[in-house]
């Protein structure tokens, strides 16, 4: 729930910080996060560089009324809370938390999640006295790809082996004459810090909150947003340095080439449409170094020139190789593509990579073309068709490339304590879809559908639905939280109270198959509908993927691999259920054990469009 504050509300009670002044504007705002909500107030400029999430210290309660107003003294006292105006100001937006003992992995999550929807900036925590353990913990088991730093002020005791696990960067504040703070203590104890500061303040007065002005630096305004400032403008770039991005693979299916590309720009074009739209997705990516390190080979780039109109890319990380081509008429250098590493002397990939394959089409079509895949799966398919690997002898290994973070992602397939079968997917931007079918049966009776957050072990819903097809599930409640262990279990608690569900998921294997759309087609008798209008209806897929269902209530859609062979992304072009509107998408689930498909497409923002079948 939102609650938008006015430009023209003046000022706070007692330490008057402003609520909205010139491009600044506050909101309250209740984030979901799993069965409750953290409440924050989101104090923004236009384009935020950074975004602090800030906690209370003392009780750790701000007191965040419906207007924007703090309540108590913790939230009126606190350094960033009375001074959220000047911050934002600056460029930063400004998280205020509620209530700090909602500080915790999942809830955080939620929150970074909100933030980085409305700005892909880095996050700094910061909070002080009795917040510092929050922050120490979160610093040290927030997932480490978050771009994030940390943040103490007039800090409590840490414990060392605490402080000596944060691995962030980080900046504590302490004022001369507080003798109730640890600072340098703490400063001392960041031992795993890549990158710490810390600066003393004097001067201002004791005589306010209690007499605690020198702990919260009363008097100090303009100091205290000078000293935070000066931190994270000097190290703000380095969080958000990406050092990975993903390259997304493409098929041209007339020639049967594929190319594959980590160019932002490239991307776009090509899933826009370009060349007539001949390029489409195959649903594999794989993740590559975006900068040069000690042990990361810069990956050459060319382009073939003396096969048009079937011209190709290559790429290679051997300098010998690279140079070779350079001098070869044939094939036209571009750049530096990405940057990869390279197997060991025992063909081998280090912890933390993952191996990546090329294989080469032998010429096959009167051109060549070279595929580039980290699926043992597709490595051997492509070998069975004629292509020959170019690799270590003993692995296949090409190169090695960054290890994806597994999370939760992946086919899950699960059977209730009630008899109900549950398939769960959790795709690689972490949106989820789980079908649920009758007790005993193969009839598809609903589903839930949303986005999740899946870091050291514990999964949770941020927002979702859950919507009754046939039959109803935990009590229709979206809320889901568990815990998992990557491609091997999914334990889950859907709903809350005397209707909440215990899901006991394990990973399907079938996800890193390669996906076949052939092996969907056929004709599968079942139901369509949406949410509690439901329909018997007889759906057809062909081989290319093209959907018909025909009942009582018509959908058309068309099916595209995501590269795996039970999880298939769907369009819905037309259908009852959303006349006049655009496609959509969504996903079909297909269980080729049972011959069962389950298609989802979400419609508004409180219902989903069902396709369910079986083979017949």
């Amino acid at each position: 729930m939102k609650h938008a504050l006015g430009a023209a509300v003046a000022a706070l009670a007692s330490l008057g910080a402003s609520m909205a002044l010139a491009a600044v504007t506050s909101t309250v705002v209740d984030v979901p996060a799993g069965s409750s909500s953290v409440r924050i107030l989101d104090v923004r400029p236009d384009a935020p560089v950074a975004s602090i999430i800030s906690f209370a210290g003392g009780s750790g309660f701000m007191g965040i009324r419906d207007d924007g107003t703090l309540s108590t003294a913790e939230g009126r006292c606190s350094p960033v809370g009375r001074n959220r105006q000047a911050f934002a100001e600056h460029g930063y937006a400004v998280a205020l938390v509620n209530d700090a003992a909602a500080g915790n992995v999942p809830n955080l999550l939620a929150v970074i999640a909100y933030l980085k929807a409305k700005a892909e900036v880095p996050i700094w925590l910061i909070g002080g006295s009795s917040a510092t353990p929050i922050v120490a913990d979160l610093a040290v088991n927030l997932p480490a790809t978050l771009p994030l730093g940390a943040m103490f002020w007039s800090p409590d005791v840490l414990s060392a082996a605490l402080a000596a696990r944060v691995q962030r960067a980080s900046f504590v504040l302490w004022h001369s004459s507080d003798p109730t703070q640890s600072g340098a203590q703490l400063y001392n104890q960041l031992t795993a810090a890549p990158v710490k500061g810390r600066h003393v303040l004097t001067g201002g007065t004791n005589a306010i909150c209690g007499a605690a002005g020198f702990h919260v630096f009363n008097g100090l305004d303009a100091e205290v947003v000078a000293a935070v400032a000066g931190f994270v403008d000097a190290n703000n770039g380095a969080l958000g340095t990406t050092q990975t991005q993903t390259a997304v693979e493409y098929y041209y299916a007339d020639w049967n080439y594929y190319f594959v590309t980590s160019f932002p720009d490239e991307i776009a074009v090509l899933d826009g449409g370009a060349f007539g739209g001949v390029w489409k997705r195959t649903g594999q990516t794989f993740d590559v170094w975006s900068l040069p390190a000690t042990d990361h080979l810069p990956a050459c780039r060319f382009f073939s020139t003396a096969f048009a109109p079937k011209s190709s890319h290559f790429y290679t990380p051997f300098a010998a190789e690279c140079a070779g081509l350079k001098v070869n008429p044939a094939w036209q250098y571009e750049n530096i593509a990405f940057y990869l590493q390279l197997p060991d002397a025992a063909g081998t990939c280090p912890a933390g990579t993952a191996v990546l394959y090329r294989l080469y089409n032998n010429g096959m079509g009167g051109a060549p073309n070279h595929r580039f895949t980290t699926s043992a799966a597709t490595f051997s398919q492509m070998q069975s068709l004629g292509w020959t690997f170019e690799g270590d002898g003993r692995t296949g290994a090409f190169a090695c490339v960054p290890a994806p973070a597994a999370g939760a992602k992946g086919l899950w397939q699960a059977t209730t304590a009630g008899g109900r079968t549950v398939t769960i997917a959790v795709l690689d931007d972490a949106t989820y879809y789980a079908a649920y079918f009758s007790p005993g049966g193969t009839t598809l009776d609903g589903g839930l559908y949303g986005v999740s957050a899946s870091a050291d072990g514990r999964f949770a819903s941020l927002r979702g639905r859950n919507v009754p097809f046939r039959n109803g599930f935990a009590g229709g409640s979206p809320t889901i939280s568990g815990t998992y262990a990557a491609r091997t279990s999914l334990d889950l608690v859907i709903g809350s109270g005397a209707t909440a569900e215990t899901v006991a998921a394990k990973y399907d294997s079938s996800y890193d198959a390669p996906s076949n759309l052939a092996a969907l087609a056929g004709t599968y008798k079942g139901f369509s509908g949406h949410a509690q209008d439901w329909f018997t209806a007889t759906s057809t897929i062909d081989a290319n993927g093209n959907l018909t269902s025909r009942g009582g209530c018509d959908h058309r859609a068309r099916l595209t691999s995501r590269g795996t062979a039970g999880v298939f992304d769907l369009s819905l072009v037309n259908g009852c259920s959303l006349p006049g509107a655009p496609a959509q998408g969504g996903i079909l689930l297909f269980d080729a054990a049972k011959g069962t498909i389950a298609a989802m497409s979400p419609l508004n923002d409180d219902d989903i469009v069902f396709i369910g079948g079986t083979r017949q």
